[in-house]
Order: C-alpha cells, then sequence, then structure tokens
C-alpha cells in the first residue's frame, strides 16, 4: 500500500512538472498603454488613426477614417 501511494505520487509529479509554462508576451518598445484606438488619438475622430493592439498604441500600425466633409463636390 505504501508502494502505490508513493508511485501515485511520483507519478502525478511528473506529470506536473512536465507541463509547459506559457511564452512570455514579446517585448514590445515604445508605444503608449491603451485599451481602445481613441486612447491611441486623442481629439481625432478622423484621418491617420494610430490602432490600439493589445494594449499598447502602435504607431506603425494605422487605419484612414475618412472626416466628414472631405471629397464632396459642391
Amino acid at each position: 500500500m505504501k508502494r502505490a501511494s508513493l508511485a501515485i505520487l511520483l507519478l502525478g509529479s511528473t506529470l506536473v512538472a512536465g507541463c509547459p509554462r506559457a511564452d512570455p508576451p514579446p517585448d514590445r518598445m515604445g508605444g503608449m498603454p491603451c485599451t481602445t484606438n481613441a486612447d491611441c488619438n486623442p481629439d481625432r475622430t478622423c484621418g491617420e488613426m494610430a490602432l490600439c493592439i493589445t494594449g499598447i498604441c502602435e504607431e506603425g500600425h494605422t487605419l484612414i477614417v475618412a472626416c466628414p466633409g472631405m471629397g464632396e463636390r459642391p
């Protein structure tokens, strides 16, 4: 009985120790922390807008939003 308990304990320890760890998030330089695209573009609602990607404002990733009244012909 004692050997069976020891074997189960060792087997359980081996299974838990063998679980892979989650990879750490990639290091990202610069960028302002954000939760929405509005955080990256204060006081702007159109034109070239920076995107909030995984919590960081990405200056290299932008979205062009048409401004009201731009490009209209009289």
